[in-house]
């Protein structure tokens, strides 16, 4: 399973079109990489429903250490 916070991008990857033309290659290449891993479910999940993730993504970003997870 992969878990997104960008309910666009999951779409795109999830639907038989194209979506954005400027991403085209890339959703290409990500189609083609959960092909390889079999069976693979690609899902949205918006930050405030996943605290933790969003908060090592803000602390890894400013560089923080990543070793405290207290909030």
């Amino acid at each position: 399973m992969v878990i997104s916070d960008c309910k666009q991008a999951v779409a795109w990857v999830n639907s038989s079109g194209v979506g954005d033309w400027e991403f085209l290659q890339m959703i290409l290449d990500i189609r083609c990489m959960l092909g390889n891993l079999g069976q693979t479910i690609v899902e949205y999940n918006s930050r405030d429903t996943n605290s933790y993730a969003d908060m090592l993504a803000k602390k890894g970003a400013a560089g923080d250490d990543l070793l405290d997870w207290s909030l």
